[in-house]
């Protein structure tokens, strides 16, 4: 579907789905992309309610939910576009690459007595970890699904609600029970006796932050579909009725470079863009672009280049022997992007609210720290801008031991 540019801009959701072969995220993204088609296109017609018809619609959805693998789709509610993407790896390297440019967090388990239980491994445990460490403002929806595997029953609900309660103390969330193949409790809530929302209703109520307007979109990766093309996303700012070509300023290259299309991830051509989209840009053969690139408009300072900043962190790890020094090196987590670094000085510890002089930092210890990076990145005070001043600290073979928020840059 192609976008038109009178569309009012509304607000941006992004859905990051993690879950297991067996948790039924397939079956979900093809149900939501089946709808959002009925709907878009207005072949949805509510007098067609016959058994004959019911038990047709239901035929094909059991027919072709396996004939080809959904891993993207999108819904558009009238209170916001959701974007949906499932995550290809249920594993920590693919969570910390991926989750920071969503704003909602969805595991899928499903309800079948067994099932669920074999879902609850170690990795799971990993990932709320690591929700704890980016510290940002996500909302995390626990989807159980197949519900119709178990009658729907209320007390296989509220055992596998329990259960996860007991697990997660210290992390908001909601569950959700559904059912993808009858559509049940997706848009609407359609279970007597479930009192919380539908699965778009709940997350059309994420508030979303309010953003300064400056334009900054993030170069998060290569398209691995067209030549010359970008996966992006829109950190802050808008712009209305896009005409192409259009110019952005590139932080990295420090020059402007041309875009000749501007597409979203289902492949759609955009005619504007807005805070949290996430996009595709189409470049010249010629001109080449580096993850982590701030793109914005001409004559804006969206952040600094750098290779040199001042950094307050916080270690996490249990490990007693970890000692943070002048020549600790490992790898620093923007958001989802990494850099090598290395540590060039201990500045402060902080003990009972008072910074004190000391060389070394341990586990569950605080303090400021000067860092060197390898190669210059696109960095802002974590006070000015969030999401280009936030860090998680990882060794050389990605274990995660803290986090850090940037205090200083020396510009390039």
């Amino acid at each position: 579907m192609i976008q038109s540019p009178e569309l009012q801009i509304k607000n941006k959701i992004n859905v990051l789905i993690f879950g297991l072969c067996d948790s039924g995220k397939t079956e979900l993204l093809k149900a939501l992309k089946n709808e959002n088609q009925k709907l878009n296109e207005n072949v949805y017609d509510e007098d067609l309610d016959s058994e004959e018809d019911e038990e047709e619609a239901m035929d094909k959805f059991e027919g072709d939910q396996y004939s080809s693998q959904v891993t993207r789709c999108q819904y558009n509610s009238d209170q916001c576009n959701i974007y949906f993407e499932e995550s290809k790896n249920y594993y920590g390297h693919d969570f910390l690459s991926k989750a920071p440019n969503f704003e909602v967090l969805m595991f899928l388990f499903n309800a079948q007595i067994g099932i669920f239980e074999n879902q609850l491994d170690n990795n799971f445990h990993f990932n709320l970890e690591a929700i704890r460490l980016l510290k940002q403002n996500y909302k995390i929806i626990f989807v159980i699904t197949n519900m119709n595997s178990c009658n729907w029953s209320k007390e296989r609900f509220e055992y596998i609600q329990n259960k996860l309660q007991s697990l997660i103390v210290d992390l908001q969330f909601t569950v959700i029970p559904i059912d993808s193949k009858s559509f049940t409790n997706i848009i609407n809530k359609d279970c007597q006796w479930y009192e919380g929302n539908s699965l778009i209703g709940e997350i059309s109520t994420m508030k979303i932050n309010n953003f300064q307007n400056i334009l900054r979109i993030r170069v998060l990766n290569i398209s691995k579909v067209r030549n010359s093309t970008y996966e992006c996303k829109v950190l802050s700012g808008q712009l209305n009725q896009i005409q192409i070509p259009l110019h952005f300023y590139s932080i990295m290259q420090k020059t402007a470079v041309q875009v000749i299309g501007i597409m979203d991830l289902i492949n759609n051509i955009q005619y504007n863009i807005a805070q949290n989209d996430l996009i595709q840009i189409v470049m010249n053969l010629n001109t080449k672009l580096q993850i982590g690139d701030i793109l914005s408009l001409p004559h804006q300072a969206p952040c600094f280049l750098s290779k040199e900043i001042l950094a307050e962190i916080q270690l996490e790890t249990q490990k007693q022997s970890l000692i943070i020094t002048g020549g600790f090196s490992g790898l620093l987590n923007f958001n989802g992007i990494q850099t090598l670094f290395e540590i060039t000085n201990v500045e402060y510890i902080n003990i009972d609210g008072k910074k004190q002089t000391q060389e070394f930092l341990k586990s569950k210890q605080s303090g400021g720290v000067k860092l060197k990076l390898a190669e210059p990145f696109c960095l802002e005070k974590y006070n000015v801008f969030f999401e280009l001043g936030h860090f998680l600290i990882l060794t050389n073979d990605q274990q995660t031991i803290g986090s850090g928020n940037v205090l200083k840059v020396k510009p390039l």
